[in-house]
């Protein structure tokens, strides 16, 4: 299909209402391109405190993953004969250690500003903290 085809058309008048975070691009025939989510200067730009500072948070949720680990090891319920609780255990074992690194990647793909993915990572650093390997866990 053309540009000159009755359902293209050049924009001429003000913009429709799109998100904060898109930039509008000019294609190479003059139409006006809106690409969402696309944050270039972010993901390009990051300065060297906060490559050090997302490092740093990687390496936490790194050592998250391995605590989690060792406390999904070392409480064990025995007792369990059911094979429908016993899936269900290990399914929620298995996103127990899986999830830090989950957190960390969706903070680092989703969130497009330096200060919000600071935050958000703090906020995992506080849900994900791996309460059972400190207190244990103690049958019903």
């Amino acid at each position: 299909m053309e540009a000159t085809g009755r359902g293209l058309h050049r924009r001429k008048r003000r913009p429709l209402v799109i998100p904060f975070f898109t930039k509008p691009r000019a294609s190479a025939r003059g139409f006006v391109i809106y690409a969402g989510g696309v944050s270039e200067s972010d993901d390009v730009n990051l300065r060297s405190t906060d490559r050090v500072s997302f490092t740093a948070f990687g390496a936490v949720y790194l050592g998250y993953i391995v605590a989690w680990l060792f406390a999904v090891q070392a409480n064990q319920l025995i007792g369990i004969e059911d094979r429908f609780q016993q899936a269900m255990m290990d399914f929620g074992d298995f996103f127990a250690i899986v999830a830090p690194a989950l957190w960390f990647f969706t903070v680092l793909t989703q969130v497009h500003t330096t200060r919000w993915r600071i935050v958000a990572l703090v906020v995992g650093l506080g849900v994900l903290f791996p309460f059972p390997l400190f207190f244990g866990v103690s049958p019903a």
